[in-house]
């Protein structure tokens, strides 16, 4: 293993900040509020790069973490990395841990890997040294978990083991929860799990965690749960979504979003998205929680920041993200702006930085609006148009978003596997 200096390292902690998970924080709001480099102002400008010796899957200061050719974690320093001849960068340390679904809370880097019927969460520090891991095993031919996601926050690394029920058409999750910093040696154990349902995403605030869970006897709707991860214990429950015409397998479905204070929960069958307080207000436990407010429309919640949530589908919408715009009982919030509408499932947000909506059009061209719904936009009704515009290749997919510190970094699958692109300033 090559290592970076300790002086290194201890910038890195330091700076404690950066794009540390899958979809920016532990709410995957996919939204970076501190970016300033790259604005609405001149994302026209972006000049795109490439790294060709691994794929960037977070950010930790200026360390770029990501995937080796081998699937193994390894580090780049983002002030060397990309070259402006877009040439292979040298890694500021490699590792021999795997590198799959890597997180961080800024002090470590936690990654998983599979082998021997064995799930593991490994444990490494931003040097590159390993620190210590959890094994999950499990009985082969059996349910076969596979590691869905990890999460970090308030403290705690949050692994979901997603299970298939054959013969049921079901989904679940396994929540492990382990402390973050450790058991104080090589191997630890995880500290409880928590069972939950379907394949929607578990989000996370502090040490509240949300997820869907299933219904009592032979009733298998939905519900929006959170627990809190120190206890495994129920905190609150929302009340059961519409079933459909399977309930074993239909109402499961949707997507988590978390962020100032507001769940918001997406589901696939209805197109419906409703949103709940995070601190369970105004429930009155153990009765169901009703929800705080309701999007008009049927986009999904890809990215929400402090002022904006933007929907994809057929077409973006913009909301405020702090309830301008809604009204009625029950509450029901209008969009205030959109883009053309295409065909359904066409367009995605991708996140949301220094006041730009990013996205991607048909899997592979990529777009950025204003987030303001100003420049570029018009109306009304107001209808924006891209800022800028980039196709990485109708042969490409892209798989991974992250933006920070004045870069744009986008990875794409494709006939001959991942490619790693950068979008910056010039001379930046």
């Amino acid at each position: 293993m090559r290592r970076a200096g300790i002086a290194i390292a201890v910038t890195i902690v330091a700076s404690g900040c950066g794009w540390m998970q899958l979809g920016f924080d532990a709410g995957r709001s996919a939204a970076n509020s501190a970016e300033s480099t790259i604005t609405a102002a001149n994302v026209a400008r972006l000049v795109h790069r490439a790294i060709p010796d691994g794929i960037v899957t977070i950010t930790l200061g200026d360390r770029l973490v990501g995937i080796s050719a081998t699937g193994t974690l390894q580090a780049f320093d983002a002030t060397t990395c990309p070259t402006p001849a877009s040439a292979a960068c040298t890694p500021a340390w490699t590792s021999a841990t795997p590198g799959g679904v890597a997180a961080s809370d800024g002090s470590t880097i936690f990654s998983v890997g599979n082998a021997n019927d064995t799930n593991t969460l490994y444990a490494t520090g931003l040097d590159g040294t390993p620190k210590w891991s959890v094994d999950f095993p499990y009985l082969p031919a059996t349910e076969n978990p596979g590691v869905s996601q990890v999460v970090v926050s308030g403290g705690y690394v949050l692994v979901g083991l997603r299970t298939y029920a054959h013969g049921t058409n079901r989904w679940a999750t396994v929540v492990e929860v382990v402390p973050a910093g450790g058991c104080g040696a090589p191997t630890c154990q995880a500290l409880h799990e928590i069972p939950v349902l379907g394949t929607a995403d578990f989000v996370a605030s502090g040490t509240t965690m949300l997820a869907l869970a299933e219904g009592e006897g032979a009733d298998f709707a939905a519900r929006v749960r959170a627990f809190d991860v120190k206890f495994a214990e129920e905190l609150w429950r929302s009340k059961w979504f519409d079933d459909s015409s399977d309930p074993l397998f239909s109402p499961a479905h949707g997507r988590l979003v978390a962020r100032n204070g507001v769940v918001s929960f997406h589901q696939y069958e209805t197109n419906r998205t409703d949103e709940y307080a995070i601190d369970g207000s105004p429930c009155n436990v153990p009765a169901p929680c009703p929800r705080v407010r309701n999007l008009i429309g049927t986009g999904d919640p890809g990215a929400i920041s402090d002022h904006t949530i933007v929907t994809e589908g057929s077409r973006l919408a913009w909301y405020d993200a702090n309830g301008s715009g809604c009204s009625g009982i029950p509450v029901r919030c209008a969009w205030f702006a959109v883009t053309p509408t295409g065909a359904p499932g066409s367009i995605a947000v991708l996140g949301i930085a220094g006041g730009v909506v990013y996205a991607v059009r048909d899997r592979h061209v990529l777009v950025a609006y204003d987030e303001t719904a100003a420049t570029g936009c018009s109306g009304p009704p107001t209808v924006c148009t891209p800022l800028w515009t980039y196709d990485l290749g109708a042969n490409q997919t892209v798989v991974n978003f992250l933006q920070w510190n004045g870069r744009v970094y986008v990875t794409a699958a494709g006939p001959a596997g991942f490619a790693q692109h950068v979008f910056l300033l010039p001379s930046s």
